[in-house]
């Protein structure tokens, strides 16, 4: 059962993209000719969507639904940011783009991508990156990964350059539990690098490959990485406002 809370018990301080499935909705209710997402952050980075299918408290992505935002998503020069995503389910048993911040993640250095189980390794559920550089020869990339099924959970990556130690670099947490990673082997965290500014793809690639299938209900970016005290309250306001009981 929902019980909508005050969406302002949010962190706000370095907010710059909030999709909210419950304040999306006019009336409190959806309608699938609703076809823009609304930020809810100061940024105005609203999502375009394609073949949406709402319910009052998720947008179900069922392989044709996708979106991405009318303006670029500024990162430009930074070096820390915070990804919270509020699952329904995750569904995808394949390769599935949940968030792409450039047109394609290969080949943009500073982009950075959160996908499903692309068998390597098949047993992983989440997948988390960020280019680091162009390098040949290897993947110049950071990337970690866990295994867990997901149902109304809070999924959080975190991403500081600070340190140029791929398992300080990049955390990925479950409902505030920090998860253990399993990291590319190749990665090539020693190099410093800034992240971008680009477009944010949400449900599948530029173009639409590699769709996602699931249901979301609401998803977050800072440009800051958020304490663990900040991560627990966005949870609580998170499981407050949609009834969740874990």
């Amino acid at each position: 059962m929902r019980r909508e809370g005050n969406s302002k018990d949010y962190v706000t301080d370095g907010l710059i993209l909030h999709l909210d499935a419950i304040k999306n909705a006019s009336g409190g209710t959806h309608s699938n000719s609703t076809t823009t997402w609304y930020d809810l952050s100061a940024s105005a980075n609203n999502v375009s969507l394609v073949n949406p299918s709402w319910s009052d408290t998720y947008l179900t992505f069922g392989g044709s639904t996708r979106g991405q935002t009318a303006s670029n998503v500024n990162l430009n020069g930074l070096s820390k940011f915070t990804i919270e995503v509020l699952f329904r389910t995750i569904t995808n048993s394949t390769l599935g783009i949940i968030l792409e911040h450039t047109s394609n993640y290969n080949t943009n250095i500073g982009a950075f991508l959160l996908d499903t189980v692309d068998g390597s390794p098949a047993t992983k559920t989440l997948f988390g990156g960020l280019r680091k550089n162009a390098q040949s020869g290897k993947h110049p990339y950071l990337t970690g990964g866990y295994d867990k099924s997901i149902s109304d959970d809070l999924y959080v990556m975190q991403y500081d350059d600070s340190t140029d130690v791929a398992t300080t670099e990049l955390e990925m947490y479950t409902n505030t539990i920090k998860e253990t990673l399993t990291f590319n082997p190749n990665n090539d965290a020693t190099v410093a690098t800034t992240l971008r500014t680009a477009i944010l793809y949400i449900g599948a690639r530029s173009g639409g490959s590699f769709p996602f299938t699931g249901s979301i209900r609401a998803i977050r970016i800072y440009n800051r990485k958020l304490s663990v005290a900040e991560l627990y309250q966005n949870k609580i306001t998170d499981f407050r406002r949609y009834g969740i009981i874990k």
